[in-house]
């Protein structure tokens, strides 16, 4: 297990990253109080995690694709698929301009 990790803070929330042993989830907190946003709750491995790049939510998850999209920062709605070409070695690193893709 290992702390929390914050993958960006967009408008008034945070998107935060929470391996919790063998699994792990993404959710959305208040910036100002800090209070999560169960609908914005994504439970997956501990190898799931979220940045914010390019004015959306990045998610990707090592060992499952079904976790490889772009959101919406807010509410956490699905946008787009990203097929990652190896999801075990693939990362998003947040950017000013748009999402870099690194291994």
């Amino acid at each position: 297990m290992t702390a929390p990790r914050i993958g960006g803070v967009i408008g008034s929330g945070v998107r935060v990253a929470e391996p919790t042993g063998l699994l792990g989830y993404i959710e959305r907190f208040s910036a100002a109080t800090m209070a999560p946003d169960p609908a914005t709750d994504v439970p997956g491995s501990n190898g799931i995690s979220v940045r914010i790049a390019a004015g959306v939510a990045w998610v990707t998850e090592q060992v499952s694709s079904r976790h490889d999209y772009c959101a919406d920062p807010v509410t956490g709605r699905v946008l787009a698929r990203i097929p990652l070409p190896a999801p075990g070695q693939d990362y998003v690193s947040a950017s000013c301009r748009a999402p870099v893709f690194t291994r």
